[in-house]
C-alpha cells in the first residue's frame, strides 16, 4: 500500500478520551469561571449555569476533573506522553526555537529537523498545558477551601496565580487551535483526535523518527 493511503495508530483510545476531557472541561471552567469572576463583564454569562451558585459549583467540580484527567496523562500516559515531553534532543530545541514561524506559516515544517511523535513546538505546549494545569489545580483548591486553609496571605497569592495561568493556557490554545484547524499543513493531525489515525505520508513528513520507528 503506499504511503499516501497507508495510516499508521497515532493515538490510542484512552489517549483521544482524555484529551477530550481536558478539553470539554477546559471550555466549561472558562466559560463558569468568567461567570463567577469578581467585577467580571461576564457575569451574564451565569444565566448558562442557572445562576452564580450554580455557576461556582460547577466550576468547582469541574476544575477537579480537569485536574484529575491531566494527573491521569501525566501518570498512566508515562509511555505516551509524558515520557516523550521531558525528552529533548537538539533537533527538538531547534524546532521549538522557531515554533512561532512554523505556527505563522513563515516556515514550513519541510524547513524543520526531523522529529520524534512530538515536535519540539509539541513538547514545549505539552510542558506548558502540564505545568499551568497543575498550578491551576492547587491554587483552585485553595481558593475552593479558602475557610478551611485559613491562611489569607496563601488565598490572596492563589487568586492572581490562578488567573495568569489561566491566561497562558488561553494564549497557548488559541495557538493550538490554529494548528489543529486552519494551518494547512497541519490540519491534517486534527483526525488522529477522531480515529486515532494519520496517513503514512503526514507521519512520514513531520514526525520522520517517530515514522522510521514504526517502521523498524
Amino acid at each position: 500500500m503506499s504511503s499516501q493511503k497507508e495510516r499508521v495508530i497515532r493515538f490510542k483510545p484512552a489517549e483521544r478520551l482524555t484529551h477530550l476531557v481536558v478539553v470539554v472541561t477546559f471550555l466549561l471552567l472558562t466559560l463558569s469561571g468568567l461567570a463567577i469572576l469578581k467585577n467580571s463583564w461576564f457575569g451574564g454569562l451565569a444565566a448558562l449555569f442557572g445562576g452564580m451558585d450554580n455557576a461556582r459549583v460547577i466550576h468547582h467540580w469541574t476544575g477537579l476533573v480537569f485536574g484529575v484527567a491531566l494527573l491521569v496523562a501525566l501518570i498512566f500516559g508515562y509511555q505516551a506522553w509524558t515520557r516523550h515531553i521531558l525528552s529533548w534532543d537538539a533537533d527538538d530545541k531547534a524546532f521549538a526555537s522557531k515554533t512561532v514561524f512554523v505556527t505563522l506559516g513563515t516556515v514550513s515544517y519541510s524547513q524543520m529537523p526531523p522529529q520524534g511523535k512530538y515536535n519540539g513546538g509539541q513538547k514545549g505546549w505539552s510542558l506548558i498545558v502540564a505545568v499551568s494545569g497543575l498550578i491551576l489545580l492547587v491554587t483552585g483548591l485553595i481558593l475552593w477551601q479558602k475557610e478551611a486553609i485559613g491562611s489569607a496571605s496563601l488565598v490572596q497569592w492563589s487568586l492572581p496565580l490562578h488567573d495568569f495561568f489561566s491566561m497562558v493556557l488561553w494564549a497557548g490554545v488559541i495557538g493550538h487551535f490554529f494548528q489543529a484547524v486552519i494551518h494547512p499543513e497541519t490540519r491534517e493531525s486534527l483526525w488522529a483526535l477522531r480515529d486515532g489515525t494519520v496517513s503514512a505520508e503526514y507521519a512520514r513528513s513531520h514526525h520522520a523518527k517517530w515514522y522510521k520507528a514504526l517502521k523498524g
